[in-house]
């Protein structure tokens, strides 16, 4: 599975060497009429019932905050790609039974990590020192699906394992500084 590129001299690459969990290679099936392609974002839209417009000026108003340097307007993370070229995909995760689904259900991936303290692991399954992932970012709990609502116990425990994690090797680190 190819890695996620990154330019920045911040990351240093590091995001091109983690692993992520494995995903269901047999989702088209029972996805079929809950995700597609389109060559426009104005097709895509048309698609699920979005307004063409509204779409494409949502989508303007991301790529120029990007391009300009300013926050998402609906506040996402500063590390951010321009929505440019095509394929763009499309997901309908609203709330709907689609016959083979009784509640909307996702696939999963995630962040592989450590299980005993919730650091990422690179390509080759070893720990990045530093560098937790918890909640849905890690591959969690519920595996290769997830229904709405499930996820707060997934966050609350992976989160705890890596904070506590993080604690203590802070801890050590200043304890064995002091000797």
């Amino acid at each position: 599975m190819a890695g996620l590129s990154c330019s920045s001299t911040r990351c240093n690459g590091m995001l091109s060497r983690i692993r992520f969990a494995s995903r269901p290679r047999c989702l088209r099936p029972c996805l079929s009429d809950t995700w597609c392609t389109r060559t426009t974002r104005r097709l895509l839209a048309t698609k699920f019932g979005v307004a063409s417009s509204s779409a494409v000026s949502t989508v303007r108003a991301y790529n120029e905050a990007i391009i300009e340097g300013k926050e998402d307007p609906v506040g996402k993370v500063r590390h951010r790609s321009v929505i440019a070229h095509a394929p763009y995909y499309g997901i309908d995760i609203s709330f709907r039974s689609s016959g083979l689904l009784v509640a909307p259900a996702l696939p999963l991936g995630g962040l592989q990590v450590d299980g005993e303290s919730g650091e990422v692991l690179d390509e080759s399954g070893g720990k990045i020192q530093c560098l937790y992932a918890a909640g849905k970012t890690a591959a969690g709990i519920s595996s290769h699906s997830y229904v709405s609502g499930l996820a707060l116990a997934d966050c609350v425990f992976s989160g705890m394992r890596a904070g506590e994690h993080a604690a203590k090797r802070q801890l050590d680190g200043k304890i064995a500084g002091q000797r």
